[in-house]
């Protein structure tokens, strides 16, 4: 462990520090364009493209409610390349056989909508395995850059180690999510507005986004419930879905029960309109706070026809929200496994200061503690003066299983005070162990995991684990399940073992 590091606040890159090339960045006047390839003409080295979806410079997704034919011009200065991969070029030649499909995403100056696009960079793939886009018989690596010596040998690369962009590519299928197209009303397509005065599209610096304006008592809390629903149809073929949405609060007064706050709500439901499955995870916020991006994934009910979102306050205030998203059967996010494991250790936070890779299910009860120079991670769960505590806290991290891996070390060490664990085996604090397949599902049978159920200075704890056929993945996450008090968490870790 280190004895001396930045804290979260101090982190910074060194101005030196050499940055890999990154592909399909846009400069001013520039615009991107994704969709799917309809023809290609070499000799006019030009091809026509079936946009689905645009982005700004300003980084403002719009995905098109009906695809709109864009024609590309390329020329000798064109980068031509797989995405996900700058040194993997192609040829328009590589183009021509269309076959079940070849997408695309173009990078060049807008000169109207009437006019070719002259591309300064074509980023092309016609499938997407194991989270890597793919062309014909080439795979892109995992790093932007190109190949180098950390795609020889992943385990000893200290590069950004997550395998799947914390942004959607492409295949956004929510037509509804930019608020840019409003009717004569001023009601957003596809949303339905049931009071104008509190439910407003507007704009800044030429971006549209929806407001909520929620009004507050004498006592603060809301004096009516505000909802803007959308609804839209799924595919069968849609297992897994992924929402993104940007939120924005202020003045925001929360209720007191611990679902009034600000939030989008998914819905699955039948072709009755009705509700099928349980009530999913939301995306929300419980305070005020400035843009703020969000994901959530949710595995699609059997036998639902519809997905239902709704943009909500249970809390007053005044909520923005923008860029909301539906990605279906999406290449989960997921960690490469590391010899320095900075994920367990943490002694480092990611690029906006938060856990490296561990995502919290409340993060108010998580906490990144500092004693001698050692930083560890600490669930406080202590009952407040009702006695109330969360019943389930966890903050899981996804890594990936390389296929030729048998067994695994796991490692982790912990300490508890103020302990009280639940009746059931399971009601105690630990270090939770997920085996998945490739779409994030759980594969039976569940696996023992290292777990305390008393109060106790450091402890390593310590185990074998055979990896469950079939797994793609492993999730670890140090949660509590119906027990309270204060748990702490270092030197998380796992090792391939043959």
């Amino acid at each position: 462990m280190a004895t001396c590091c930045p804290t979260f606040a101090q982190v910074s890159v060194e101005p030196d520090t050499p940055v890999a090339p990154q592909e399909l960045t846009m400069r001013l006047g520039e615009i991107q364009l994704e969709g799917q390839i309809r023809a290609v003409d070499p000799v006019q080295k030009t091809l026509t493209l079936d946009v689905t979806s645009f982005t700004l410079p300003s980084g403002k997704a719009n995905q098109l409610a009906a695809t709109k034919p864009k024609v590309v011009l390329l020329d000798e200065h064109t980068l031509l390349h797989v995405r996900g991969g700058l040194k993997q070029s192609v040829t328009l030649a590589d183009l021509t056989a269309l076959g079940d499909g070849i997408f695309a995403a173009v990078v060049g100056k807008d000169l109207g909508s009437d006019k070719a696009l002259p591309a300064r960079e074509v980023a092309v793939w016609d499938r997407i395995e194991a989270g890597l886009y793919r062309f014909k018989d080439k795979a892109a690596p995992d790093n932007q850059g190109g190949g180098d010596a950390s795609e020889a040998n992943p385990a000893d690369a200290d590069d950004d180690a997550l395998d799947e962009p914390a942004t959607p590519p492409m295949s956004n299928i929510f037509p509804y999510g930019s608020f840019e197209e409003v009717d004569e009303q001023g009601t957003p397509a596809g949303w339905a507005f049931s009071d104008h005065e509190h439910m407003k599209v507007m704009e800044e610096g030429g971006n549209h986004f929806l407001r909520i304006i929620s009004p507050a008592g004498l006592d603060g809390k809301i004096t009516i419930f505000l909802s803007v629903p959308v609804r839209f149809k799924l595919n069968p073929s849609w297992q897994k879905i992924r929402i993104y949405a940007r939120m924005r609060a202020t003045q925001l007064h929360l209720g007191s029960n611990s679902w009034e706050t600000a939030r989008l709500v998914p819905e699955f439901q039948d072709a009755g309109g009705n509700r099928v499955g349980p009530y999913q995870p939301v995306i929300e916020l419980k305070k005020d706070s400035d843009w703020v991006s969000q994901m959530i994934e949710i595995e699609v009910v059997p036998g639902a026809t519809y997905l239902r979102l709704s943009a909500e306050s249970f809390a007053s205030g005044i909520i923005d929200y923008d860029d909301i998203r539906v990605e279906p059967n999406s290449p989960l996010p997921a960690h490469r496994w590391r010899k320095s494991f900075p994920e367990g250790n943490f002694e480092t936070p990611d690029a906006q200061g938060n856990l490296l890779g561990w995502k919290p299910s409340d993060p108010k009860l998580y906490q990144v503690m500092e004693e001698n120079g050692n930083h560890f991670l600490r669930i406080n769960n202590l009952p407040n003066a009702t006695g109330q505590f969360s019943h389930f806290v966890s903050a899981p991290c996804r890594f990936k299983l390389d296929p030729h891996w048998k067994k695994l070390r796991i490692r982790v060490r912990m300490r508890a005070s103020h302990l009280k664990i639940g009746v059931n085996p399971w009601e105690d604090a630990r270090l939770a162990l997920v085996f998945e397949d490739a779409l994030g599902r759980h594969i039976e049978p569940w696996t023992a995991v290292p777990s305390i159920k008393h109060d106790t200075d450091w402890v390593n704890l310590e185990q074998m684990q055979d990896i469950t056929p079939g797994s793609v993945y492993l999730t670890l996450s140090p949660e509590m399940q119906g027990s309270s008090g204060v748990v702490d968490y270092d030197d998380i870790r796992f090792d391939p073992i043959g």
